[in-house]
This record gives structure tokens, C-alpha cells and sequence, in this order.
């Protein structure tokens, strides 16, 4: 049950190999939307995987001892399926991300596998669970989710500023690499503003 239940949310998070639908809705819907939906869901999934976690390995420092020791001596039963599960689509997102996303032009499908990338580093910070593991995961956790909004917003600057408004009051949105050419001279805060996000990544 707690490996389905593993297998439903890392489909929800969109990583490897569940990771198909992905690209395609964050490219189709709308840059502002394509922030919220990269980013807020995540959150909401990765601390129940961390929940999740902490049940599968029995963690959890709420309860009781009697609790504890139950769910410990069932640690190879329970955990190592769920752990494997993490491990495996931590290294799947790792290659899927890297190598899918160096074929990308358009800006947003990029930034897709990029996410991709980044939740096989979560994924692996939830496998180890340790203490160590969790406190990175936690600080990786708030960084990305900050960075990843700032980037997307920053491209909704771009669309604003180099397109402008259109007579129904819809922005026309930046959506290939190639818009982003001579930026520089046009933008350069906001230029340097994304190119740290990007270094951030």
C-alpha cells in the first residue's frame, strides 16, 4: 500500500519515469499558471513523502517507543521497497533530466526538465533519510521552489517588455530561446536577474 501509494505521488510530482505529462502542460498552459503548478503542488507532495518516509522507516520521532519498535522490526519489509522506489527514480530523473532536456528550444519544456533534474536530488535526500538528508532536503526544498518562481516570473517580464500587451489585455508570451536574444542590451537587470536564476539551477 505504501509503495502505491509512493508510485501515485511521484507520478503527481512528474518525475522519471512518470514524468510524460509534464512537459506537455507546462508548455500549454499559461506562463503565470506554469509558476503555481511547478511549484506549490510540489510542496504540498514532497512533505507528504517526507511523511511518508518517516512512516515507511519508522522515523517518526511523535511516536511512541512501543510504536517505534513495532515498525522498526518491520524496516526490511516496508522501507527497502519504498526506498528502492525513491533511489531508482532518483537516477532515472537525474539521466532523463540532463539528457532530454539538452535537445529542448522552447524555454518552458527546458525548465520542465530541469524540475525534472532537481526532483531527483529531493527524491535521494528522501531515500537516504537521515538527518542530514532531511535538513538539505528541507533548505533545497525552500531555495528551488524560490528560484523557480522568481525564473518564471522573470520570463513573464520578458513577455510583458519585449511584446507587449495585446488589445484583449493577454501578454504574448515568450516561448522559444531564441526570443531571448539580445536581451541583454534591451533588459540588463532583468537579464542578470534570470541568468542567476539559471546559475542557480
Amino acid at each position: 500500500g505504501i509503495l502505491l501509494i509512493g508510485v501515485g505521488y511521484i507520478f503527481k510530482v512528474g518525475a522519471a519515469p512518470l514524468y510524460n505529462w509534464a512537459p506537455d502542460v507546462y508548455d500549454g498552459i499559461p506562463t503565470i499558471i506554469t509558476s503555481w503548478v511547478s511549484t506549490v503542488p510540489k510542496i504540498g507532495i514532497f512533505v507528504f513523502l517526507l511523511n511518508l518516509s518517516f512512516i515507511a522507516t519508522g522515523y517518526d520521532l511523535s511516536w511512541s517507543e512501543t510504536l517505534q519498535q513495532s515498525v522498526g522490526n518491520l524496516y526490511t519489509v516496508y522501507a527497502q521497497p519504498f526506498q528502492t522506489l525513491l533511489l531508482v527514480c532518483s537516477v532515472l530523473s537525474f539521466v532523463v533530466g540532463n539528457i532530454v532536456g539538452l535537445s529542448q528550444y522552447r524555454i518552458k519544456r527546458l525548465l520542465t526538465f530541469s524540475t525534472i533534474n532537481h526532483l531527483g536530488f529531493l527524491l535521494l535526500a528522501l531515500a537516504v533519510s537521515t538527518e542530514g538528508s532531511i535538513e538539505a532536503f528541507v533548505f533545497y526544498l525552500i531555495q528551488y521552489s524560490l528560484t523557480n518562481v522568481n525564473t518564471f516570473l522573470t520570463i513573464l517580464a520578458f513577455g510583458y517588455i519585449t511584446k507587449g500587451i495585446l488589445a484583449q489585455g493577454n501578454v504574448r508570451e515568450v516561448t522559444l530561446l531564441q526570443d531571448l536574444k539580445g536581451q541583454f542590451y534591451k533588459n540588463p537587470l532583468l537579464v542578470m536577474s534570470f541568468a542567476i536564476n539559471l546559475f542557480s539551477m
